[in-house]
């Protein structure tokens, strides 16, 4: 997959989370003829990579407030 398409589709990907949809159905709409099994597969990849982050961030803070928390005597 090239930069461009790449980055395009992530773009769209963000801007649709924060409510943009306009300017991500746009982003979409130019990758609808180049689309391919490959492509999405990668997209794919690359967005459940995201979740996976973003999961890992969650619990890194959640432990850092219980360890803060227990530490102060709160956590009792």
């Amino acid at each position: 997959m090239d930069v461009e398409t790449y980055c395009s589709f992530l773009l769209g990907w963000i801007m649709a989370r924060f409510g943009t949809m306009i300017f991500a159905n746009h982003c979409i709409a130019r990758l609808i003829p180049t689309i391919t099994v490959e492509k999405i597969a990668a997209l794919l990849s690359a967005h459940l990579k995201g979740l996976l982050v973003s999961h890992e961030l969650a619990k890194l803070s959640l432990l850092n407030e219980l360890y803060y928390d227990t530490k102060e005597g709160r956590g009792n």
